[in-house]
């Protein structure tokens, strides 16, 4: 046990501090290299924001530089305010977690048998009424929350409830309905009163339907085509599923709140962001809210939003009160993500790099160049991998990438999977550019290449 303490502290020493200097220059050429209009961060470690930024236009005609101030819409980030109000609601009394749907919603399908907590974990078999990147004809004409509700609520469900973990919005429309009933006021106030009033969390608004004057302008860019501003979704589209906004630095706020067990007392974090398993015992790595996981070995309480025209990325390190918030103005694109787990890299260290492996960029550059000659080195492949690549597909492969030229190659994030040492990459040819794959084992064997 103080053994595994020592271990613990001497990682939180060891973690280096994130300077100004790499983040802007970090941000600033992925927006280049993006046309990603604006991009907000803000960084917390020890508790403490340490750096807080905003760069870009929060308009792009007429263009208005983005601030601090500017707030953007969080998209599924919003999730975990719902989850944390019943959690709450628990505690006090109110209502269970284990509480069947039916005691609120008897008439929907196979109610006595979903629980709220599956609600929130999305293992109701509620299908989920917003599984797509832009916006559908329906979305643009207003509906209640109930009425949603009652239209999802109705439909068969798609798993028997806490057999499968599937992403359902519509669970989260539910738990809303259920959380109003019960609190007898619109969620937002509740939040307000919980959360955001008690942190001085003075940016958060609704934008279910509209958004406000702090709100950055939100844009859509399909197939590489120039950037057009996004539409609106109508009232309740995004209900208690999406529809938060706020700053960079109120989040991360909550983010310490959630950490330090400011007004979320530790019992309720420990109950969001407990893991749970599925009726075979698999462990789906989400708990209420939230994405559960690790980084590079230090534990990781994450979650991603993305409404039409806007991104977020949040994650949280909460053994040594550490966080990385960042939000940004543009879909579809994995800008936020892109810069915050590699924000997360400069602090922990990349997987690669902690198992000791060679260059990730240097390696795919290499295959990928030998590959296009029609030359592979088996000997550096994987038993499955070697099976795979089989002379008829390195013949596509030559045809289709010696046209291509010599590439150059950008390791743009790296993970831990499967005990594979994961990489993803910007490859960049002289006429286009793609992303890569690579997966390696501890030992470095290659076990997959791609382009995407």
């Amino acid at each position: 046990m103080r053994q595994a303490l020592i271990v613990l502290l001497l990682a939180a020493t060891l973690a280096a501090e994130p300077t100004p200097a790499y983040v802007d220059a970090l941000v600033q050429k992925t927006m280049a290299s993006t046309g990603m209009p604006a991009v907000s961060l803000a960084i917390v470690r020890h508790g403490t924001i340490v750096y807080e930024k905003a760069y870009g236009y929060r308009s792009l005609d007429p263009k208005l530089a983005a601030t601090t101030a500017t707030t953007f819409p969080i998209g599924s980030v919003s999730k975990q305010f719902l989850a944390a109000t019943m959690v709450a609601m628990a505690r006090e009394g109110k209502l269970s977690l284990d509480d069947p749907l039916a005691k609120y919603e008897p008439s929907y399908t196979d109610a006595s048998q979903i629980t709220i907590a599956e609600l929130l974990a999305h293992e109701a078999g509620i299908r989920d009424y917003y599984p797509l990147d832009y916006p559908t004809l329906e979305s643009f004409h207003p509906i209640t929350m109930q009425a949603l509700a009652d239209r999802y609520g109705h439909l068969p469900l798609d798993f028997a409830p806490g057999t499968r973990w599937q992403y359902s919005n519509s669970g989260y429309t539910i738990a809303g309905v259920i959380a109003q009933r019960v609190a007898g006021a619109a969620l937002f106030d509740i939040y307000r009163r919980r959360f955001f009033e008690p942190l001085g969390m003075t940016s958060a608004h609704w934008i279910d339907g509209g958004f406000g004057p702090t709100d950055a302008l939100g844009y859509s860019s399909y197939y590489f085509g120039p950037y057009e501003v996004a539409p609106v979704a109508a009232a309740a589209w995004l209900n208690a599923a999406g529809s938060l906004s706020m700053t960079a630095h109120d989040l991360a706020l909550w983010t310490i709140a959630l950490m330090e067990h400011h007004v979320v007392p530790a019992a309720d974090t420990a109950t969001l962001w407990q893991p749970r398993l599925l009726a075979d015992k698999e462990n789906p790595g989400y708990g209420l809210g939230f994405s559960l996981g690790a980084f590079n070995g230090h534990r990781q309480v994450a979650h991603g939003g993305e409404v039409v025209g806007y991104q977020s990325f949040e994650a949280l390190y909460p053994d040594d009160d550490t966080s990385i918030i960042v939000f940004a103005n543009a879909t579809p694109s994995d800008v936020s993500s892109t810069i915050g787990r590699a924000i997360a890299e400069d602090i922990y260290g990349s997987a690669a790099a902690e198992a000791g492996l060679p260059d990730a960029a240097a390696l795919t550059r290499t295959w990928l160049i030998n590959l296009a000659q029609g030359q592979i080195d088996r000997s550096v492949l994987t038993a499955d991998f070697n099976a795979f690549m089989t002379p008829q597909r390195i013949a596509e492969a030559v045809t289709s990438l010696a046209p291509l030229g010599t590439p150059q190659v950008e390791n743009t994030r790296s993970a831990l999977r499967g005990g594979l040492v994961v990489n993803v990459l910007t490859v960049t040819f002289k006429t286009k550019s793609m992303r890569a794959i690579l997966y390696r084992t501890p030992d470095g064997k290659i076990a997959e290449l791609f382009l995407l």
